[in-house]
């Protein structure tokens, strides 16, 4: 099977800077546990997969705002990741 960038990387997005999200604890320990059963890791072709994410307490002025933490593209080659492989996604359409 042959995957292309498109096929790698399906969406839009307005990135900026900021210092790394606080990653949960309980987020980067499954995730370990997950690459160590090979379900986040790299295909023979280099592309990675499984990616993770969780759900982050509401914010904004009402507390009603969506947002959510989840690791970065191409980072399923490593077996820990820190705080610096994640962004936060703080609105979403």
């Amino acid at each position: 099977m042959t995957r292309d960038e498109k096929a790698y990387i399906q969406f839009n997005y307005e990135w900026t800077p900021a210092d790394p999200p606080v990653v949960p604890a309980s987020l980067l320990e499954c995730r370990e546990r997950l690459h160590r059963l090979g379900l986040i890791g790299v295909y023979p072709d280099g592309i990675g997969f499984g990616n993770i994410s969780v759900k982050l307490p509401k914010s904004g002025q009402d507390g009603r705002t969506p947002r959510f933490v989840i690791s970065g593209t191409a980072t399923g080659s490593f077996p820990k990741l820190g705080p610096e492989h994640f962004a936060e996604v703080t609105a979403f359409d």
